[in-house]
């Protein structure tokens, strides 16, 4: 197994798991109480989902070069 397959899985488990992080902290919000307090947790976890989706072009230009390579 090449290096860019082992990269491909890791960035799809990131995805997997950054994406559950943030359906479960919209879910958290949207049945918590009321209170605008404990919907704070989702905030960060919508944050950080984005910010996955804003550097994943990094995952992609490792990827296009280990091909470039050859491999």
């Amino acid at each position: 197994m090449s290096l860019t397959y082992y990269l491909l899985a890791a960035f799809l488990l990131s995805k997997a798991i950054a994406f559950g992080y943030y359906v479960e902290g919209m879910r958290f919000a949207i049945y918590s109480s009321p209170n605008p307090a404990p919907a704070s947790p989702s905030i960060l976890v919508c944050l950080g989902y984005f910010l996955l989706q804003r550097y994943e072009f990094i995952y992609f230009i490792v990827i296009n070069r280990d091909f470039s390579n050859g491999n």
